[in-house]
């Protein structure tokens, strides 16, 4: 598939974690470091931890709650961002992504940030990173009730911004996401294919497939 030219785009949405961010601090944290921490605070054996937070996780994963450090630190009984700020070594962009987004800086877009992590990751890792220092309109799902895997969070983007639909870009790494904003009429989208740099790429056959963003720009640059 093509991908698309900046050149066509008047309006920019850009996921984080994944897109921007490298999504390992992400899937260490819950796939890993949650429940050792867990077992360790609530004194239980490890593989007894391991298995309730990953079932606990599970009956939430699409939902917006699936993204609320509130939501979980009240279900596992631990301060999640506390423990999240313990691993923040993790927290870095990913290849190309810091050029990419420098570059955006001399081109003629409106460039928004769309994510569904909640306000105090967000600016955890903006104290990591200096991302919204880059990207200061910023949009998150918890702004509006309801995650970008829905059909409704884009139509209320797209009213909220008078997006003009036929000249926008989605990036993301979450098909589901890029599935409902494409749904929603927004004539462009983007896939990451290797959001995680410890993880292998993930094969993705509905949208255009991008890593390294810088050459996004190197090329409506040149």
């Amino acid at each position: 598939m093509q991908i698309p030219n900046l050149s066509d785009i008047s309006t920019l949405l850009l996921d984080m974690d994944g897109t921007l961010l490298d999504l390992n601090f992400d899937n260490y944290f819950w796939n890993h470091y949650l429940h050792q921490r867990y077992a360790e605070i609530h004194d239980m054996p490890g593989d007894e931890a391991r298995t309730h937070v990953h079932e606990t996780l599970a009956r939430e994963h699409g939902n917006l709650n699936w993204y609320c450090t509130d939501h979980w630190s009240s279900e596992f009984e631990v301060d999640i961002l506390a423990l999240k700020k313990e691993v923040t070594h993790l927290i870095q962009y990913r290849e190309g992504a810091l050029q990419f987004l420098q570059h955006l800086e001399s081109m003629h877009l409106d460039v928004i940030l769309v994510t569904n992590a909640h306000h105090d990751v967000i600016a955890l890792k903006h104290q990591h990173t200096g991302l919204l220092d880059l990207l200061p309109d910023m949009i998150s799902s918890h702004d509006y009730g309801v995650p970008k895997e829905r059909t409704r969070f884009w139509h209320q983007l797209i009213k909220d911004r008078n997006l003009n639909q036929p000249t926008t870009m989605l990036i993301d790494d979450n098909v589901d996401v890029l599935e409902a904003a494409q749904q929603s009429g927004i004539a462009y989208q983007l896939c990451i294919g290797k959001p995680d740099s410890r993880r292998d790429i993930t094969p993705v056959t509905q949208f255009p497939v991008m890593d390294d963003l810088s050459e996004l720009t190197e090329s409506a640059l040149s």
